[in-house]
């Protein structure tokens, strides 16, 4: 797999990995010698998106020593060990940034394909997406401050690729299975993650685990998907009294 700058790259390394050394060759990256592509899906994970900002960050474990990376002009490197954490928030992106753009096609549904968009309603989302996917990190166990791998992926995945392409159709008012005809052919993680989610946290509600009122975007989004329900987002569920 060849990588084009600017990069968000996720690199989850297992102990084996621990004393490797990581370098950039051309546009290529290499460890110990190994393409990144010829590493084994088994003994490595890669996720990585296109971004704004140019960040490599490498989860290795805890003795792994951030001098033995070498650094080039435009990578910055991150180390950290919570490998939950980090997968759990660059996965959730997916889910949310479906979520985020049904507000691109609810605008287009008023406005016309290339007419005013609506960035209230889109910023709103984002921001209740933020919420639920903390409130998700914490359940998986993670360190609260993987949100911002979150974040900072969902904005990116908001203003292009197929995940938008989806948000965009479910809100301009096609039911799912015709929004998936419409892009029959492609893979779209986002479906999966969505769904799988929502399948987890349901369960956890039914325990008494979590609350259905943390996920209203979350669960609204499985709906549409598992249940054939219309895109009515439900703001006032948004609403939250916060006191100091």
């Amino acid at each position: 797999m060849i990588f084009h700058k600017p990069l968000n790259i996720v690199l989850i390394l297992p102990a084996v990995y621990s004393t490797c050394r990581i370098h950039q060759c051309s546009t290529r990256f290499h460890i110990s010698g190994y393409s990144v592509k010829n590493i084994p899906l088994k003994l490595c994970q890669l996720v990585y998106a296109v971004t704004c900002h140019i960040v490599l960050d490498i989860v290795l474990p805890a003795h792994y020593a951030k001098s033995r990376t070498r650094k080039v002009c435009y990578y910055h490197i991150s180390l950290s060990t919570d490998v939950v954490g980090v997968e759990c928030a660059v996965a959730m992106k997916n889910a949310y940034a479906l979520a985020v753009t049904l507000a691109v096609g609810l605008s287009e549904r008023l406005e016309g394909v290339g007419g005013t968009l609506h960035y209230n309603s889109q910023a709103a989302l984002f921001g209740q997406s933020v919420r639920e996917m903390r409130k998700l990190l914490a359940l998986a166990g993670g360190g609260d401050d993987n949100i911002v791998y979150g974040a900072g992926d969902l904005y990116v995945t908001v203003f292009g690729g197929r995940t938008r392409l989806i948000g965009t159709l479910l809100g301009r008012g096609m039911s799912f299975d015709e929004a998936m005809k419409e892009l029959d052919g492609i893979t779209l993680e986002s479906i999966v993650i969505a769904t799988r989610t929502a399948r987890a946290v349901r369960k956890l509600i039914a325990r008494g685990e979590a609350n259905a009122e943390d996920f209203p975007l979350m669960l609204h989004v499985d709906d549409i998907i598992s249940n054939g329900k219309e895109v009515d987002i439900p703001w006032n569920s948004f609403e939250v009294e916060t006191r100091i």
